[in-house]
């Protein structure tokens, strides 16, 4: 039985991440957070649909991205490597001993990805800004223009279905 299974998902390990297995789920580290649930549903073969969740304890954020694929590299046999830009929405609550504050905003930046040919998973960083102008930092005696703009970045890890 066990070497059925193995067998039927090395045999599915071909399949290519965004066409045939639209859906990954992971972690991403990174946002603000230290630890991201992260998934992914392609729309097409270049766009798709991301999204987080994670905490860092006093910190709490959600956010989606829509991602699209700009180039399309191909320089390994075991990987292919997509540049891809994304946009997105994020929602925090930044809370520590008593105080608590929300942070809402826009981001948005380039990433780029390792999808395994032989294996249905992906391994990606990302780096771009966001725009919050509603942030933690508004509450500090008007100091908000000081985590108005915010540097956004993420390194992970999904598995398509």
């Amino acid at each position: 039985m066990l070497t059925a299974l193995v067998v039927s998902s090395l045999a599915l390990a071909d399949s290519e991440v965004g066409t045939k297995r639209k859906f990954g789920i992971g972690a991403e580290f990174g946002s603000g957070t230290y630890l991201n649930v992260s998934g992914k549903y392609w729309l097409g073969e270049k766009p798709g649909i991301a999204f987080h969740a994670g905490t860092s304890f006093i910190y709490h954020e959600v956010g989606a991205r829509f991602e699209d694929t700009f180039y399309e590299g191909q320089w390994f046999d075991w990987a292919d490597m997509p540049f891809y830009w994304w946009a997105g929405v994020d929602l925090g609550l930044y809370s520590y001993l008593g105080y608590s504050a929300p942070q809402v905003g826009v981001s948005g930046g380039a990433a780029a990805a390792l999808q395994f040919t032989g294996f249905p998973g992906e391994a990606f960083v990302q780096a771009g800004l966001g725009l919050y102008p509603l942030n933690y930092c508004s509450g500090l005696g008007g100091l908000g223009a000081a985590c108005l703009v915010q540097g956004r970045g993420t390194a992970g890890f999904r598995y398509y279905f």
